[in-house]
């Protein structure tokens, strides 16, 4: 299961955790997973701590355009990604120098300071009516992606 992750509606958050090998295609997956709950405008933190996949700089530009492209189609939320490792910490800098749009995106290499700066941006008088019926209080369970 390289990556799993949670959507919480009513902090409008995406929490989601790689591990071990992650491809690509994965991560597609996971943004296309993230636009069918309605979740594309909300605060992401992805930890890449635990993945052992090493992307060339090529990859992670193209995916980095990727997301550039999702913020010039709608609204998007901002990013925070936890990458420990020396290695996933080089990369992710990459991904977030060339992702870098008008969105906030940062890297960080603990948790709970990803946390708190997303938490800035998931303050209640922040939040917005989603406008699907029965979402308030909705909490997806962890779903994991799998090739």
């Amino acid at each position: 299961m390289p990556l799993s992750w949670c959507i919480s509606h009513p902090s409008r958050l995406v929490i989601a955790v790689g591990k071990g090998e992650l491809d690509p295609q994965d991560m597609i997956e996971f943004m296309q997973r993230i636009d069918a709950a309605s979740a594309r405008p909300y605060a992401k933190m992805i930890d890449v701590t635990g993945l052992t996949a090493k992307f060339t700089g090529d990859k992670i530009r193209a995916f980095a355009l990727a997301i550039r492209r999702r913020e010039a189609e709608s609204e998007v939320g901002p990013i925070a990604v936890v990458a420990g490792s020396p290695d996933t910490h080089r990369q992710a800098i990459l991904f977030a120098k060339e992702a870098q749009g008008l969105r906030p995106i940062k890297v960080f290499r603990e948790q709970h300071d990803a946390r708190r700066w997303l938490n800035a941006f998931c303050r209640p008088e922040r939040l917005r009516p989603l406008g699907v019926p029965g979402a308030a209080g909705r909490v997806e369970a962890s779903a994991p992606l799998t090739r």
